[in-house]
């Protein structure tokens, strides 16, 4: 017999069935043997998005297969998502609801299983990723204080704790100036080159309950030229028709041009 429903409790009679032949009528109904129908097991998969930073939502789901209803149950496991640590509080009786990650989460796995109540049976379940501490906006550039022919200072003036890194290039490897910079602390970078075009960024530094964020835009800035100094010195007699030899300051790398 198809099209029964299910977990509903039915009469089922037997009886001798007329002859074709009409030689004896149809038997009376026997007594009534009683059977419930089996409850559906659950099906469908478990399905968890991939927010999975702490303060972002967990946003958990199963198909509604068959008009299924059941209810969640969801727990903290280790890292290795088979041990369990704890159960958590919140549930839910729809097909889909949304958990917010808290710091207690961070490290951990959440398994989420839905289990087949009223007419639905068994359960099914998914596993998250390990959660991870708190996703940050990168932070604005970093602002100018001062620069020479070797050094840039930089500071941040929004509130927070940096780490301060910088380039040769807007595409070039980000060097650590200086980390866990607290808001209006000068950070002087030493050792640049002079007359050169710097890539000074920032970033926010991790925490207990964060991550670190991306880099900032950068900010620009070139080293000053170096100011020419020392003594010039002259070799020679000075007397008309004599060759003297003008020497500049013995300085690194120094250019420049004549004037006399």
């Amino acid at each position: 017999m198809n099209n029964l429903q299910r977990n509903k409790k039915y009469n089922f009679y037997v009886r001798v069935a007329a002859a074709d032949d009409g030689s004896y009528k149809a038997s009376e109904w026997s007594e009534a043997t009683i059977s419930t129908l089996e409850k559906t097991s659950v099906s469908g998969e478990v399905l968890l998005c991939t927010g999975i930073n702490k303060g972002s939502d967990l946003s958990i789901r199963i198909e509604s297969i068959n008009g299924q209803t059941g209810t969640w149950k969801l727990e903290r496991m280790e890292a290795d998502g088979v041990t369990k640590k704890a159960d958590i509080s919140e549930t839910s009786n729809k097909n889909s609801f949304n958990y917010t990650l808290t710091d207690a989460d961070v490290g951990f796995r959440i398994k989420a299983t839905y289990t087949g109540n009223g007419d639905f049976k068994e359960s099914v379940s998914a596993t998250s990723e390990v959660i991870k501490k708190a996703f940050v906006e990168k932070p604005n550039k970093p602002t100018e204080v001062s620069k020479s022919d070797s050094s840039l200072t930089v500071k941040m003036t929004d509130a927070g704790t940096y780490d301060i890194g910088y380039a040769e290039s807007a595409s070039g490897d980000i060097m650590i100036a200086q980390q866990e910079v607290n808001t209006n602390t000068e950070v002087k970078i030493e050792n640049l080159k002079r007359n050169k075009d710097y890539y000074i960024f920032a970033r926010k530094s991790e925490t207990a309950s964060s991550v670190e964020s991306a880099w900032s835009d950068a900010l620009i800035v070139s080293t000053e030229k170096t100011v020419v100094s020392g003594n010039i010195t002259v070799n020679g007699t000075c007397k008309v028709d004599e060759t003297v030899m003008i020497k500049a300051p013995v300085l690194e790398n120094l250019s420049g041009t004549w004037k006399l």
